[in-house]
């Protein structure tokens, strides 16, 4: 009888496990991914309450990331390392079980239990790299003959699932902060490349071309740059965008002379059903699907 009641919860275990990596690997969002995790806790465990908590680099302080059952004002917790259970584990990358939550003096209580039935508290950490970021804690209600290590060994693959979650997610926040980073450094260059100060030119007629590319940046209105082959056509019209209101949207150019006479408009600009005969259905132009550019 006792080897199918652990045989039922060894399943049970897996069975979470697998909807943790569901949960964990269902959205880019950390905080939510969390919240699913504590929930399937929550709803298989017995768990009353639970919480993440995560390492801030730059601060020191371990902070709560997600948590369920927790008061709004127990989830502004702060922990210094090796500051109570949680920073205790934080500091020694190794478990803490408490059995009995009312005999704990080291029990900080920051986020605010209220008076109750006996607890049992176990936190575990959430280890990345080698090095611990953060912690898994979680009440239980009261058991004299609860099984510690085996519940403590499961929270500890939870944690892992969860610092794997944590490690992708922090690869995709370097990666956006670093695509940002270039993005605005391309763009800085093109804007310094099509600054006017780079257009050679100080005659009076080119005064009065930098006068009219500075006056028709600051309007919306529809420019027409007109002159012979190799006078800088592409320049001009670089310099309008770059000094526009629309310098952060897409310079879109396009190849009139690879376009019938026939289709110019049509492909530029798109059309609407009826607007001619066989037009069924709306078209969108280049310049919409720019979204904004010039």
């Amino acid at each position: 009888m006792k080897r199918a009641t652990e045989q039922q919860g060894e399943i049970g275990q897996l069975t979470t496990l697998l909807e943790i990596s569901k949960a964990l690997s269902s959205t880019p969002d950390l905080k939510q991914a969390l919240l699913r995790v504590l929930e399937k806790l929550e709803a298989h465990h017995q768990v009353l309450r639970s919480a993440v908590t995560l390492l801030n680099p730059d601060s020191r302080e371990i902070y709560v990331e997600a948590a369920l059952g927790i008061t709004t004002e127990g989830q502004r917790a702060r922990y210094r390392i090796g500051e109570g259970i949680t920073g205790r584990v934080v500091q020694s990358g190794r478990p803490i079980v408490v059995p009995m939550v009312s005999r704990e003096p080291l029990f900080l209580n920051r986020q605010r239990r209220q008076p109750g039935p006996e607890l049992s508290f176990i936190c575990v950490p959430i280890v990345l790299g080698k090095k611990p970021a953060g912690a898994l804690a979680v009440d239980l209600a009261f058991e004299e003959k609860r099984d510690f290590e085996r519940d403590t060994n499961f929270l500890g693959v939870v944690a892992s699932m969860i610092a794997q979650g944590l490690r992708v997610n922090r690869m995709v926040e370097e990666e956006r902060r670093r695509l940002f980073d270039e993005n605005t450094q391309l763009k800085s260059k093109l804007k310094q490349r099509y600054d006017f100060s780079n257009i050679i030119g100080t005659s009076r007629p080119m005064e009065q071309a930098y006068q009219q590319i500075e006056q028709v940046a600051r309007t919306t209105t529809t420019v027409l740059i007109r002159g012979e082959s190799g006078t800088g056509k592409e320049l001009i019209a670089h310099a309008v965008h770059y000094n526009s209101a629309r310098a952060q949207k897409p310079f879109v150019k396009v190849s009139c002379a690879a376009l019938p006479d026939t289709l110019i408009e049509s492909e530029l600009f798109g059309y609407e059903p009826g607007a001619f005969t066989g037009a069924s259905g709306r078209k969108k132009g280049r310049f919409e699907l720019a979204e904004g550019g010039t």
